[in-house]
């Protein structure tokens, strides 16, 4: 579409300056930039030839003298304009750390596949917010983008593989603006096979435990000036109220140990005393 409506077609002023017979043109509002257009500062001074043939018809002749031509050239330029694109990252089973996950964002062609060359990888904060760097246009045009989580390696973690398509329409206003328009969906399959989008901007992961922790304690026996036999001397676990868990003996280099103790996730936060101690023979 033109540049120019109907009525906003630039204003030629003319003057007269000296004698009557110079003109100088100039354009109204030289110099000055309105809704995108930057109008010419050109100056052209018009000298004007009245004769007098004889044949009753007077005959007028014009020559420029200053400018070159009768042309006056204006410059279109909208204004830049951006977009700012975001997430959100929620975790269950655990809380979130401060910029444990990445994600990235990856212009691409129309299809969302094939990748352009701009890409971002940021994290996320700990109240889960993914903040991308503000991305600028400075023509209008279709652009395409698609933001993942990438994959990591912490234990327990099932990680997002949901892919979202990001589509902003940057539109020229023709009034030195450019206006963009973003529109992010979720691309996945309904129960049917069929491809179905939702406006979701959210990555969900889950923190599970894998297995139950455990601790084995060891411990060592040295006897002076005597040889150390296996066997020879007994040691015992005892929980924090003084209950015997665990009776073991020692080998014939003195090294002792008890079973593993195992913990499971309800035991998370919670602190275990025991105690160690040598068991007398009976006499």
């Amino acid at each position: 579409p033109s540049a120019f409506q109907s009525g906003d077609a630039p204003k030629i002023a003319a003057t007269v300056r000296g004698n009557a017979s110079s003109n100088a043109i100039t354009e109204e509002g030289a110099g000055t930039t309105v809704n995108g257009v930057t109008y010419t500062n050109k100056l052209a001074v018009v000298k004007v030839t009245v004769t007098d043939p004889g044949d009753g018809q007077l005959v007028a002749t014009s020559e420029v003298v200053t400018g070159e031509n009768l042309t006056f050239t204006n410059t279109y330029v909208p204004l830049p304009t951006h977009a700012d694109l975001s997430s959100s990252k929620e975790l269950t089973g655990r809380v979130m750390i401060d910029g444990e996950f990445s994600f990235t964002l990856t212009e691409t062609e129309s299809d969302f596949t094939t990748a352009k060359g701009y890409t971002e990888t940021v994290q996320n904060d700990a109240d889960g917010n993914i903040i991308f760097s503000t991305i600028h246009f400075n023509e209008a045009g279709d652009y395409y983008y698609v933001i993942e989580e990438a994959k990591g390696t912490a234990g327990g973690v099932t990680y997002d593989e949901t892919k979202y398509q990001v589509y902003i329409s940057v539109v020229d206003d023709y009034k030195g603006r450019l206006v963009p328009t973003t529109t992010i969906a979720q691309v996945a399959t309904d129960e049917a096979g069929q491809q179905v989008t939702a406006e979701v901007e959210t990555f969900y992961n889950d923190y599970t435990i894998d297995g139950d922790g455990q601790l084995v304690l060891e411990g060592t026996k040295k006897l002076v000036n005597k040889t150390l036999e296996a066997d020879a001397f007994s040691f015992g676990l005892f929980d924090g109220e003084g209950k015997l868990i665990e009776e073991v003996k020692n080998d014939a280099e003195g090294k002792f140990s008890f079973s593993a103790l195992s913990y499971n996730e309800t035991h998370v936060g919670q602190t275990f005393t025991y105690q160690v101690r040598e068991i007398l023979p009976e006499v």
